[in-house]
């Protein structure tokens, strides 16, 4: 019954019910929860991004901080359709202060948020001590849609410990670098990170998908390298 309320108050698309929805989604039922929080990403705005942080940081469960981090996630894309731009502070500040949990559930988020604060926590937890956060951040960094952190990926490319890991950014460096509509990089900017992942010790199948990606760019040095 309560995960009904909560579902016809998000499809009312009134902001007032925020502080109804907020209550529901701290005390509510597990199905109640959830609908409630499914239900504050369709009104919450920038200043409350914080608020959908917290749920994630203060989740007791995996279960709920897993709802909770599938509401950010949506919250923070549905806000940068609307306006180009998205407050990341309270992320920043959930991966400078949460537990480890909520650490580890906050990075994914972070893959589809481009901001300046956003690649200095993705670069702080690539280098941290803990390997769990370490693993989610570096496929957070995988993720990304931000040519800004192709530097990035390109070092774990090249110089990552796991196997299974390099090969998950050299994956990841063929698609920012032609793959993706919406970055716009110059031949060099495109040959560039590929031939530094070629000058490394590559498995046969990475090697593959290094040469997939120069077939996809149209230049002469692109197939002079291939």
């Amino acid at each position: 019954m309560q995960a009904e309320f909560a579902r016809a108050l998000g499809d009312r698309s009134d902001k007032a019910a925020v502080p109804k929805l907020v209550e529901l989604a701290r005390a509510g039922s597990g199905s109640a929860s959830k609908a409630a929080l499914q239900a504050l990403v369709l009104l919450v705005d920038d200043s409350q991004v914080g608020l959908m942080v917290r749920f994630v940081v203060e989740a007791k469960t995996d279960t709920a901080r897993a709802d909770a981090d599938e509401a950010l996630n949506s919250a923070c894309h549905q806000i940068q359709t609307r306006r180009g731009k998205v407050n990341t502070q309270p992320v920043v500040d959930g991966l400078a202060t949460g537990a480890t949990e909520a650490r580890i559930a906050l990075l994914p988020v972070c893959s589809g948020l481009i901001d300046p604060s956003i690649r200095t926590a993705l670069r702080a937890a690539v280098a941290a001590q803990d390997p769990q956060v370490r693993a989610a951040a570096i496929r957070a960094l995988c993720d990304t849609f931000d040519p800004a952190l192709l530097p990035d990926v390109v070092k774990i490319a090249c110089g990552a410990p796991e196997e299974n890991f390099r090969t998950l950014a050299i994956r990841t460096c063929v698609r920012v670098t032609t793959q993706e509509e919406t970055i716009k990089l110059s031949v060099k900017e495109q040959i560039e990170p590929l031939k530094t992942i070629l000058a490394t010790t590559l498995s046969a199948d990475q090697k593959r998908v290094v040469l997939a990606g120069l077939a996809e760019i149209p230049d002469s040095a692109a197939l002079t390298l291939a």
